[in-house]
């Protein structure tokens, strides 16, 4: 249990910013690596290689300058968090020591915006892979006329609501649920284990033999030529997958 000074104000102390007790740090390098594995192997990644391909890079390239991108975040991120990491303080805490006690505010809700902005490509993304599967599934069922000012139809608003409500589960079990979901994803890229069916099905999955037989200038002459359909097919490979484990 954390120690509470008494006659404390609730700005300088309170269980959200108080230090995490050892019993709860359950935390290893294993799931630090599995998050770390989960948000740079994640849908957004192919879709931002796949545009790279798109505008004439060559797969070299955009596969080069996604992993340029997450090394210089890398640093940082290693940086910032490595107080979390040793004396289980949160970032409200940690960025006190640079901005002080009200002065923290600032880069917190900075980084809150930040965060729901990141939240809402996510969701959007989660809730196309929703759309995309659900119309395979159901022979273009979902598709329908666009909705005035939003420009997407109710199957894609429908969908985006509900990849946003599976957050829910997520956000009332806290942490915990984070670090096992993360695992299993990390795991889903890796050799297959009995505790995560969802791994069996995820590696299971290889890429037709011609491609692996293609050149780099086949490769790329066919990135450009189904560019458009590039992103969505991953997305509902990646789903499909995940739905089946």
């Amino acid at each position: 249990m954390a120690i509470r000074f008494s006659n404390s104000s609730p700005e300088l102390w309170n269980p959200d910013l108080a230090p995490t007790d050892p019993s709860h740090r359950t935390w290893t390098a294993y799931h630090y690596m599995s998050l770390w594995i989960g948000m740079v192997m994640c849908i957004p990644c192919y879709m931002l290689a796949a545009g790279l391909i798109d505008q004439g890079f060559s797969a070299w390239q955009a596969v080069g300058m996604v992993l340029a991108g997450n090394a210089i975040v890398l640093v940082p991120m290693l940086l910032n968090g490595h107080a979390g990491a040793k004396f289980a303080i949160p970032f409200a805490v940690l960025v006190r020591t640079s901005f002080g006690v009200k002065g923290a505010k600032l880069p917190a809700f900075m980084r809150a915006v930040v965060a729901c902005g990141w939240f809402g490509i996510q969701c959007w993304v989660g809730g196309s892979a929703i759309y995309a599967v659900g119309n395979i599934v159901t022979g273009g069922a979902l598709v329908g006329s666009r909705m005035g000012w939003i420009g997407i139809d109710a199957g894609q608003l429908g969908s985006f609501i509900l990849f946003w409500a599976l957050h829910l589960y997520f956000i009332a079990r806290g942490p915990e649920s984070v670090r096992w979901i993360e695992s299993i994803s990390a795991r889903s890229h890796g050799k297959p284990t009995r505790q995560s069916p969802l791994a069996s099905s995820h590696s299971a999955y290889t890429a037709p033999t011609p491609v692996l037989r293609s050149s780099p200038a086949t490769l790329k002459m066919m990135a450009r030529r189904h560019a458009s359909r590039v992103s969505r097919s991953i997305v509902a490979t990646d789903v499909l997958r995940w739905v089946a484990g």
